[in-house]
């Protein structure tokens, strides 16, 4: 089939020119390589208003809230007029602030098809995405880790970066004894960095810190998770992150602070191989794209 892949930032529209410095893969990336895996011709690409999408079989849209970063609107916008049938996906995790601004310029936005990404062990009902028919599926096998130089004896520090103050602030709120590495926040003048710098720095330190959003224990998948697994850092987090998935990753990061290197060794493995057996599989992601494209 001919499938179509578009939105309103730079990433979801495959800007050649696009800021790479701290992405690694982007979900409509993942995408796109599990689409042409599957044997589709993909284009991932701007949309031309008044440009005809009937030639496209499948067309997704990633939508993001109304501001400085959806610097493409009015091709997205004729994206989901022209094509009714089209798939909205997700791939952020501000989704909570799209409806308030796309609802108003798409009639029957609530009802259309919505894709979202999601770990197994989530509550979907935390999302509070008030939409009527919402298709998850898990990207994981679709990302390749970059390469990780394993430290054997690791730095007692934890390794936190992102964009946003509200989680620099939550993990500055832990108190923290080990030094904590932070990094992506323009706002604190902190420095940002490739992330796969960031993923080297996990091969080097003990911890990594995930810090809580708003739609804490729904699933909503994040890289960092396969970070820490994949490199045998000790994830701290808020206790309902994982909602209920393990004791092991609910410890609070004061107790993990006090564990000898031994005991933070066995708790890495145990979280990694608790997380890595509820991941989903190349087989399932593929299950999913083809239900929530109506069996492509």
């Amino acid at each position: 089939m001919d499938i179509l892949i578009t939105g309103c930032t730079d990433t979801h529209i495959n800007k050649a020119d696009r800021a790479k410095s701290t992405k690694f893969m982007s979900i409509p990336d993942a995408l796109r390589a599990t689409l042409t895996y599957m044997g589709h011709i993909v284009e991932h690409r701007a949309v031309v208003e008044g440009e005809d999408l009937d030639k496209f079989d499948k067309v997704i849209c990633f939508l993001y809230p109304l501001d400085e970063h959806s610097r493409h609107p009015a091709g997205a916008l004729y994206t989901l007029r022209a094509r009714r049938d089209a798939v909205i996906a997700l791939d952020d995790w501000s989704f909570r602030n799209v409806l308030p601004g796309w609802e108003p310029l798409v009639y029957g936005l609530r009802a259309r098809r919505w894709l979202v990404p999601m770990f197994k062990w989530g509550d979907i009902g935390k999302l509070g995405l008030a939409v009527g028919d919402l298709s998850t599926y898990d990207p994981s096998p679709a990302y390749t880790m970059p390469y990780v130089d394993l430290w054997s004896q690791r730095l007692r520090h934890w390794v936190h970066a992102s964009f946003h103050k509200d989680s620099h602030a939550w993990a500055e709120a832990q108190n923290c004894e080990w030094r904590t590495m932070s990094y992506g926040c323009k706002a604190l003048a902190q420095d940002r960095i490739l992330e796969s710098t960031v993923v080297r720095l996990h091969g080097v330190v003990a911890g990594s810190l995930i810090p809580p959003y708003a739609h804490v224990g729904s699933g909503w998948w994040r890289v960092r998770v396969l970070h820490s697994i994949y490199s045998g850092t000790v994830i701290g987090c808020d206790p309902g992150e994982f909602n209920g998935l393990s004791p092991a990753l609910e410890i609070p990061i004061s107790v993990i602070e006090n564990m000898d290197d031994d005991e933070l060794h066995r708790l890495a493995v145990s979280q990694g191989e608790i997380i890595q057996s509820e991941l989903g599989t190349t087989n399932e992601l593929k299950k999913a794209l083809q239900f929530a494209l109506g069996g492509v």
